[in-house]
């Protein structure tokens, strides 16, 4: 976990004119999730909007190709009024921007112990909060212990590609079903 949390803060440091160019604030704090949403006074230098995860491995299912569980918690100020009687709700949804963009960097991630991020689910959190919290929880395969595998990439080219099977040339046809009649 460490390789993907060090590319993880590079990542989200290199993107940052990301969240600029959509008109949205840069994540500001990124950390490992030790409740800074229940109790922030305890933590020194807690920034909003924050970006804080927690991971489970699971050897179990299968021990050859275990599961990295990562659920990470955007949690963001919103100082604006979300209800319908609101005069301002582009403003006041502009977490979703965010979540999007932050959903986005996270899939680009690409570390040699872990395989692609899968989105599994996303949502609000219910349980009181200083502030606002949106969930995003992934899965992806993990190599980094050494009861499992490393992944390895090996670049390469395809040349003298034969075909034994006739190609169907791409038709600009008004009606697709005509061949069915």
């Amino acid at each position: 976990m460490k390789a993907f949390y060090l590319a993880l803060l590079q990542h989200f440091e290199d993107h940052k004119q990301d969240f600029i160019d959509a008109q949205l604030k840069p994540i500001k704090t990124i950390d490992f999730y030790a409740g800074q949403d229940q109790d922030p006074e305890n933590f020194n230098n807690l920034f909003f909007p924050a970006l804080f995860f927690s991971w489970n491995i699971n050897y179990d299912n299968n021990p050859e190709k275990p599961t990295a569980v990562l659920e990470f918690r955007l949690v963001y100020e919103n100082l604006r009024d979300t209800s319908n009687l609101s005069l301002n709700k582009e403003k006041a949804l502009a977490f979703f921007d965010t979540a999007c963009l932050v959903d986005a960097l996270l899939k680009e991630l690409n570390i040699k112990e872990m395989g692609a991020l899968h989105l599994v689910s996303e949502g609000l959190e219910v349980e009181p909060t200083v502030t606002d919290v949106y969930l995003l929880n992934y899965e992806a395969l993990y190599y980094a212990n050494e009861k499992t595998r490393i992944r390895e990439l090996q670049e390469g080219n395809i040349n003298d590609v034969i075909l034994n099977s006739h190609l169907k040339a791409k038709t600009n046809k008004v009606n697709r079903f005509q061949d069915l009649l």
